[in-house]
């Protein structure tokens, strides 16, 4: 397997894998007394909570900043206070973006790379839009700006770990031509050059996706993951079982964020707001009403519950952390194949589980998608890479003194 000179230079970053990696809007966590190998941050953040960052380094080996550019495109978002003071422009030239390099440099790339390096970003994330498919110009344009977004980081002497992110429509993930397309440019393009590579789909929902659909998701970032790291970002539950075949990890809110949906960038939808009225159920990979949770009498020892149950918005989020992270840390401890043979008795286990309570207490917890993950686990679990006879021998340079 042939590592991009990118990847080794910073080969000790986000070494322990796989890890949940927490996208955080403030600095609460400072309070829980937890470590992380790492956070994710979006760019607002750093003038709507000036201290958020400072906090976060405390208790984070790593900080990620997202600078959301794909966000300057969508006239509701872009014109929040905080999201201004970035240094996008206010009125976005969306034809000079797909095809004045100076105005991609000058409006995009720039305050993008800055905002990362000024907060103290230990990667440099490049700029990205949401791009439906291959056929959409902005696609082109994601690619471009990689290439340009690189040079920029030479010009002025960073050299930053850079990360690429992904941002598509879930209908990429139904055709296997298109997905090995977005290998070749992503992972073949710039084979010497990233360290890895954030994915995120656009209405993607690990539940009701098909088959086909999830299996082409495991085997993109299988195929990126051969030259870089591979973080699944608003996966759901399925991002665990990405994590069990050799992914760098997943993100997501701490309770929310499963998914993401484009639109919402541009109105938010009647009657949206953030109260908690469901608790995260690892045992069945699922978010269950407060009431159902209360009648099959749920308990868990994580630090956060302590044999109880989470009962308000706080211990929620503290229980959907230390569940996810012990399940990583645990993966973290093993072997490959033991890796895939405890994630398939925790979805065995979990299917028994659901199908228990829906007989005795008269609920309706689906669980075919759960079978669908168990199939699409059975397939990855001989995935192999070609061995790089050099690897050892380009490792032993690197670290040769001068």
């Amino acid at each position: 397997m042939g590592w991009p000179i990118n990847f080794l230079i910073h080969k000790g970053m986000l070494d322990r894998t796989p890890i949940f990696i927490p996208k955080l809007p403030n600095k609460t966590m400072s309070e829980w007394g937890v470590h992380l190998p790492a956070a994710i941050v979006e760019a607002l953040v750093i003038f709507w909570r000036p201290k958020t960052i400072d906090a976060i380094r405390e208790f984070s080996d790593a900080i990620i900043i997202d600078p959301i550019t794909h966000q300057m495109l969508f006239k509701e978002s872009s014109e929040k206070k905080n999201f201004k003071k970035i240094g996008y422009p206010e009125e976005v030239n969306q034809e000079s973006i797909y095809s004045n390099s100076e105005y991609r440099k000058n409006h995009i790339i720039v305050p993008a790379v800055n905002v990362q390096i000024e907060a103290g970003a230990d990667f440099i994330v490049a700029p990205y839009f949401h791009a439906e498919d291959t056929d959409s110009i902005r696609f082109g344009v994601n690619i471009t700006l990689i290439t340009e977004t690189l040079r920029y980081l030479e010009e002025i002497d960073v050299s930053k770990p850079v990360l690429a992110k992904i941002f598509l429509g879930k209908g990429v993930l139904e055709r296997k031509t298109e997905v090995n397309y977005i290998v070749d440019r992503y992972r073949d393009d710039f084979s010497e050059k990233l360290f890895g590579y954030i994915l995120v789909f656009d209405k993607f929902d690990g539940r009701s996706a098909s088959e086909d659909s999830l299996l082409n998701l495991a085997e993109m970032g299988f195929q990126l993951s051969e030259k870089g790291k591979v973080i699944y970002q608003h996966m759901g539950s399925f991002g665990e079982v990405l994590c069990a075949i050799g992914m760098t990890g997943f993100s997501s809110g701490l309770g929310d964020g499963d998914s993401i949906t484009v639109e919402h960038l541009e109105s938010s939808p009647a009657g949206f707001n953030n109260k908690t009225k469901k608790t995260y159920i690892p045992e069945i990979f699922y978010k269950m009403n407060d009431e159902a949770v209360k009648q099959i009498g749920y308990s868990c020892d994580c630090p956060a519950c302590s044999g109880s149950r989470p009962l308000d918005n706080i211990s929620k989020k503290k229980h959907f952390f230390y569940r996810k992270d012990i399940l990583m840390n645990a993966l973290a401890n093993m072997e490959k194949s033991e890796r895939v043979d405890f994630m398939r008795s925790l979805l065995y286990e979990g299917i028994e589980r659901a199908d228990r309570y829906n007989r005795e207490y008269g609920l309706d917890i689906k669980t075919n998608h759960l079978r669908r993950w168990l199939a699409v686990l059975e397939l990855m679990e001989h995935w192999t890479y070609e061995e790089d006879d050099n690897l050892d021998e380009l490792l032993e340079e690197l670290e040769r003194p001068e």
